[in-house]
């Protein structure tokens, strides 16, 4: 018997008794797997395996067929060099099985189903990394496998068995589609793609604690970095901290990486990492002088450690926010610390303006500051309810509340801003990081899927 006609009929035998895990393992992709070399040996023979497929599923539909034969296609050229054909006989055989896949009583396949999605960005991001993006478009195969995705998500979200005891749904791979969708958006910086995603797991209530840690962690993940590009701190913060608590004390990398983003977003929100933390995850250097310089009110000092770890933060994406958003908090810590020096027992609490310049113009090393400057700051920083009082402008003083004149930044609700995306753009262009690091860290993301 030859190999192909015994490997098919291992295959009619899983779809009969339509067991995934079977199936699963029967499908390999790589070159070194002996079952795919014998199976490249005998294609190179020329055997006629549209026909041995033809009497072996002679009951099946055309999709299934066509689905065996385009994977016999795929196994004869995985060797190749040439990783742009590779992709494309992957995506040609991947969108024949999700005809198939999207059909009636195939929901035991998911295992296969998300084997399959997996290969596809693995192969998709192997043809971005040797062809760069400096191509043509139709060298850029993460934009196809995100159309591909965005049908998986269809077919998996749209499924109306939710699965009995002895039932599996397709809904059981939506959140490992969306993790992967979620990869390829913030690989390409089409992160507001990832919208579409999020809105229809809420509108078709996906409980995204029924599905295994690891794929639980990662969707929080992204889900934490995509609120950190709409300006949603504290959601931001939410979802990052859950992910990093429901992280694995051995996966340090992703551990490591979650808190990158998770100290970002509680700097904006006033709440500073403990330095057993940062030494822990080797993040001192970084983050320690930042928090030192905000807590002091020290805007020069804040903004040469922010420049001299541009490179970084631009790469991992948190520069424009931590270079915009923390200002404000270093304004109050600054003004609290002026505050704290002038303040007598029994008295109104005040901040004159003269002093307050004369600490701002120290603090940022710039003399350019005025009185109006202080007006404007003292007029934000209340509106923002960072401070509690109001100006007296005849006296040139801010009368503050005898009760809580400077509310804890935790307790602050932060302002939802948006960014000139042209203006980001333009200052990231101004301050070029050094080639293949931009998106360094979209990849960086281990998957802890078993």
């Amino acid at each position: 018997m030859s190999t192909i006609t015994a490997f098919l009929q291992q295959v009619r035998s899983a779809f009969d008794y339509k067991n995934g895990l079977v199936l699963c393992q029967l499908f390999q992709f790589y070159d070194s797997d002996p079952n795919v070399q014998a199976l490249r040996y005998e294609m190179a023979q020329g055997i006629q395996y549209k026909g041995v497929i033809e009497s072996t599923f002679s009951d099946y539909t055309n999709a299934q067929k066509n689905f065996l034969s385009a994977y016999l296609i795929l196994v004869q050229h995985l060797n190749d060099p040439d990783a742009l054909k590779v992709y494309d006989l992957y995506s040609t055989m991947f969108s024949m099985y999700l005809v198939q896949f999207s059909g009636p009583d195939s929901n035991w396949q998911v295992p296969l189903f998300k084997q399959l999605s997996s290969m596809l960005v693995q192969l998709a991001f192997r043809v971005d990394k040797m062809t760069g993006f400096t191509g043509s478009d139709k060298d850029k195969k993460l934009d196809d496998a995100t159309r591909l995705l965005s049908k998986c998500f269809n077919t998996t979200i749209s499924d109306r068995n939710d699965g009995g005891p002895s039932e599996v749904s397709k809904k059981q791979a939506v959140l490992h589609v969306t993790n992967l969708a979620f990869k390829l958006y913030f690989k390409l910086r089409q992160i507001r793609m990832c919208r579409t995603f999020i809105s229809h797991l809420a509108k078709e209530n996906v409980q995204i604690e029924a599905f295994p840690k690891s794929q639980q962690v990662t969707y929080r993940y992204y889900l934490g970095r995509y609120y950190l590009f709409e300006s949603q701190v504290r959601k931001a913060e939410r979802e990052l901290d859950i992910a990093f608590r429901k992280c694995t004390r051995h996966a340090t990398r992703n551990k490591r990486l979650i808190l990158i983003y998770l100290i970002s977003a509680r700097m904006v929100l006033g709440t500073f990492p403990r330095t057993e933390l940062l030494a822990k995850y080797n993040l001192m250097d970084k983050y320690q002088t930042l928090c030192t310089a905000i807590k002091q009110g020290n805007l020069s000092g804040y903004q040469y450690h922010l420049e001299r770890h541009m490179p970084t933060l631009l790469r991992e994406g948190n520069y424009i926010m931590l270079k915009e958003r923390v200002k404000v908090v270093i304004w109050r810590c600054l003004f609290r610390r002026v505050y704290i020096l002038l303040r007598e027992p029994g008295k109104t609490p005040i901040l004159p303006f003269t002093q307050c310049l004369v600490a701002l113009q120290f603090s940022s090393g710039d003399q350019t500051y005025d009185m109006l400057d202080i007006e404007c700051l003292l007029v934000s920083l209340m509106d923002q309810s960072y401070l509690k009082g109001y100006l007296h402008h005849q006296k040139q003083i801010a009368v503050l509340s005898k009760n809580l004149a400077f509310p804890r930044v935790r307790d602050v609700r932060v302002i939802t801003e948006r960014y000139d995306d042209a203006a980001v753009a333009a200052h990231v262009a101004a301050h070029p990081v050094a080639s293949g690091l931009q998106n360094a860290s979209e990849s960086a993301f281990m998957s802890m899927e078993t």
